[in-house]
């Protein structure tokens, strides 16, 4: 009967279109802890509603071993300004690479539709069948890992999408430049490549990479054919010597297919005999966000715990310099990348722009919840706790997820959190909001003694 009832409102559910720029066919594929706690009971105070776990059985094993992947995403660096060039990259290339990776099982069919060039395509995504990384859906992706962990069991791979209430293309969609984003604003705190149609070294936080150039104003960027007028204005010979200039996170970029990818490794540079680059021989290594789960995708691979894995993303995709070439890819990268823009520390307030309220501050939680979250990293999560004064967390809600994708602002009221809060307040219980950065950090943005009124 579940599984009925689920079918039905599967069936009933309206998916809207999402618009989006052309999207080329992709080569062969060749190859922290959590602050939360279980509340505690305090005995003074009434005890937190206790939360009844689902059952996750049937989807058991799903995901080898779903607990190690989350802890694997937890233990990722945090991007700080003593760290190395190398150690920049390389944590851009595996932030992107977990939400390429990552691996789930729907609890109910899911089908939706997006058009590319005016083509419409129907995806379909049946339960038993396990997910590698987030789909694609292009305009309404706004999906992140963060923001998917709110409905995913660690111990079983499962993803509860009667919980999302239907809008489950918010939560795990994800598009060409979003997926390439959630990688780099591990380090970068800019939203200048949200929407790559805007590409343009000189109003987003870019740099061209190797000796090619363009003149701004001169192409277009969104769906035409800018790149490629720069590869021909520029030549072959300086093309690839581009190409060769990569390093491992740097981004290329074509605007005819309205595609951005994210380099994977230093790509391999071959000389032909007269020393000159060889666009067939070279090649770079790359991740991408990109179209699949159709009805009629066969690229499904039957893992070693007899599950079947769709792969929703491309891991480790070889293109030559001569694919770059006639797609019309140039390359670039972020400057946090190259010491054009510092990494900054995390930093997270509530009350009003240029104007934080300290911790401590004597205000009742209405009037907490009425103020405005500032960070200075896009916001992923958010989340609001009552603790005692011991530290043992009483009640903990976890919300979201955040609607627009890299903000740096966002409401914070909860109606949830505000009816449960009342029980604890007893002069000596404390309130907490925290909200998750795409650095990956857990950030404290006010903390005070809870009162109601």
């Amino acid at each position: 009967m579940k599984r009925l009832f689920a079918l039905i409102l599967c069936l009933v559910t309206l998916i809207s279109l999402c618009a989006c720029g052309a999207q080329e066919e992709a080569p062969a594929t060749t190859a922290a802890t959590e602050l939360t706690t279980e509340p505690a009971t305090e005995p003074t105070t009434p005890s937190a509603p206790v939360e009844v776990k689902k059952d996750f059985s049937s989807f058991a094993n799903i995901v080898a071993d779903p607990k190690s992947w989350y802890e694997g995403l937890m233990a990722l660096p945090i991007a700080n300004s003593n760290m190395t060039e190398q150690e920049l990259r390389q944590l851009c290339v595996d932030a992107m690479r977990y939400n390429l990776t990552f691996q789930w099982t729907p609890t109910m069919d899911l089908s939706y539709s997006f058009t590319l060039l005016e083509r419409t395509s129907e995806v379909y995504l049946p339960q038993k069948i396990a997910y590698s990384g987030l789909f694609y859906c292009n305009n309404n992706a706004k999906g992140n890992v963060w923001k998917a962990l709110n409905y995913y069991d660690v111990e079983t791979g499962a993803m509860d999408i009667l919980a999302m209430n239907g809008d489950f293309l918010s939560v795990l969609s994800s598009a060409c430049a979003r997926g390439c984003e959630w990688g780099w604003s591990r380090v970068s705190n800019s939203t200048g490549l949200e929407n790559m149609s805007s590409y343009n070294q000189y109003n987003s936080n870019i740099s061209l990479v190797g000796p090619y150039t363009y003149l701004p104003g001169k192409y277009a960027f969104g769906n035409g054919d800018g790149t490629k007028r720069i590869i021909e204005d520029n030549g072959v010979d300086v093309m690839l010597e581009s190409y060769a200039a990569m390093k491992m996170a740097d981004g290329v970029y074509s605007s005819s297919s309205y595609h951005v990818m994210m380099v994977a490794a230093d790509p391999v540079i071959v000389y032909d005999a007269n020393g000159k680059i060889d666009p067939v021989e070279s090649y770079a290594i790359i991740l991408e966000q990109d179209a699949v789960g159709s009805k009629t995708d066969k690229q499904d691979i039957k893992q070693s715990n007899g599950v079947t894995l769709r792969q929703l993303g491309g891991v480790d995709r070889k293109y030559t310099f001569q694919d770059l070439m006639n797609k019309g890819y140039v390359p670039f990268t972020i400057k946090e990348l190259i010491g054009e823009d510092p990494v900054e520390a995390a930093e997270a307030y509530i009350g009003s722009l240029n104007a934080p309220v300290a911790n401590g501050t004597d205000m009742i939680l209405d009037d907490i919840f009425s103020k405005t979250l500032f960070t200075n990293y896009a916001i992923c999560a958010l989340e609001a706790q009552v603790k005692n004064p011991a530290g043992e967390v009483l009640l903990s809600e976890k919300y979201g997820p955040i609607s627009t994708p890299l903000t740096m602002h966002c409401a914070i009221r909860s109606e949830e959190f505000s009816e449960k809060a009342p029980a604890f307040a007893n002069g000596e219980n404390t309130v907490h909001i925290y909200v998750r950065l795409s650095t990956g950090e857990l950030k404290e943005a006010f903390t005070t003694v809870l009162k109601i009124n």
